[in-house]
């Protein structure tokens, strides 16, 4: 077999230039396939994110940034997002760390970390859930109509 130096590409041995790159083929695979641009970054945690949206979310903006990022999935949560899309044990993001302060001040300046608006920081962060609120409506309505009911 013959390959092309430029693209890699595999032809038979009766080809003497590429089809694509007008390049002459050799006898022997280029050894120039690593990524010329890959390298080893040290990384240290960052921060844990709840699905593979948010970790998408997270990775794009730090690496849009010039940060360097890695995920590691928890327990089998590699496995439930090919077979199902998603993960519910959360994914564990990783980032330079050289610029770990820097990655750590980016989430915090896009709020992606707390989510919590100045109202609830001057209420000192206490937050009803839903659920929570919906049950205290259906205890005081119950309330309401047993007192309607028992007169």
């Amino acid at each position: 077999m013959r390959w092309c130096p430029k693209c890699g590409s595999e032809f038979l041995n009766k080809r003497e230039k590429c089809s694509d790159c007008d390049v002459m083929l050799t006898e022997e695979e280029s050894a120039e396939e690593s990524d010329p641009e890959m390298e080893f970054v040290e990384t240290e945690f960052l921060v844990t994110a709840s699905s593979e949206i948010e970790a998408n979310m997270l990775t794009s903006f730090l690496e849009s940034n010039g940060i360097k990022t890695m995920r590691k999935y928890r327990e089998a949560g590699g496995y439930l997002t090919v077979y199902m899309g998603d993960t519910s044990y959360g994914i564990d993001i990783y980032a330079d760390k050289n610029r770990l302060e820097e990655a750590k001040e980016l989430i915090d300046f896009a709020s992606l970390n707390g989510n919590s608006s100045e109202k609830e920081k001057s209420a000192g962060g206490k937050k009803l859930s839903l659920s929570w609120k919906v049950f205290i409506i259906i205890f005081i309505s119950m309330g309401l109509l047993g007192s309607l009911f028992t007169r």
